[in-house]
């Protein structure tokens, strides 16, 4: 079940935690597109009803986070619908931004 998409000041502090932790053990800069990327990523997992730090980390493929890393940012909307398709698709999700295609 989606989420209305509003969080509150304690899964906030959550959601800040773990992209702290996955950006520090990636060695993810603070001010970088990379933390930015990874950060919507916690968002849609958020949407998609992740409420704990377990979920969220358990949910994160180590794999994508070195993709969205080691790939350029140029911050348009078809880079970052094809991070989430590959984000969807690493996870065994559906997309839920953009259209994949096939």
């Amino acid at each position: 079940m989606r989420s209305s998409g509003i969080v509150n000041p304690e899964q906030l502090a959550i959601l800040t935690t773990v992209l702290d932790d996955i950006c520090i053990t990636a060695g993810v800069a603070p001010q970088s597109d990379a933390r930015d990327d990874i950060a919507a990523m916690l968002l849609d997992l958020y949407q998609d009803g992740h409420r704990s730090s377990d979920q969220y980390r358990a949910a994160v493929n180590p794999t994508l986070i070195k993709a969205i890393v080691a790939s350029p940012h140029d911050r348009n909307e078809t880079s970052l619908q094809n991070t989430f398709c590959a984000a969807a698709a690493l996870m065994g999700n559906t997309p839920r931004r953009g259209s994949c295609g096939s």
